[in-house]
């Protein structure tokens, strides 16, 4: 015996409530376009601008620890991702922190990448930083 998901004949008119579908299709567009009016679109690094900065240490990567010494420099919206790639080394591992552009800026200033990487250095010493 096969497995069937659909039965063999379906009795479901699907034709005789179009004026239904197409009612109920109309209400989700309408209800989707005023989701968008009221939310807005939410603009990552790629669209505002930013910088983004590699780590490499030999210690394996606390994101929770480097978003407590980021912190206080008041960067706005960081996203910090740890990257996996299967030709590093054992003693490899990458953080990738992507710094949105403050107010008015096209990037990240040169005294906030020193700010920050004081602050990576803080957290702890070895730090390679590479930016993109």
């Amino acid at each position: 015996m096969r497995l069937r998901l659909v039965p063999q004949e379906t009795k479901f008119d699907f034709f005789g409530r179009w004026k239904l579908w197409l009612g109920l299709s109309a209400l989700l567009m309408v209800l989707s376009f005023g989701s968008f009016m009221a939310q807005g679109l939410n603009f990552g690094i790629d669209f505002r601008g930013g910088t983004t900065i590699r780590t490499l240490s030999a210690e394996a990567v606390d994101v929770a620890a480097y978003r407590t010494a980021l912190e206080p420099l008041g960067l706005g919206d960081v996203t910090i991702t740890e990257v996996f790639d299967p030709t590093f080394e054992a003693d490899h591992n990458v953080a990738m922190i992507r710094i949105q552009a403050q107010d008015g800026e096209q990037a990240v200033t040169a005294n906030m990448v020193i700010n920050v990487q004081a602050a990576l250095q803080g957290v702890s010493a070895g730090y390679q930083f590479r930016f993109g």
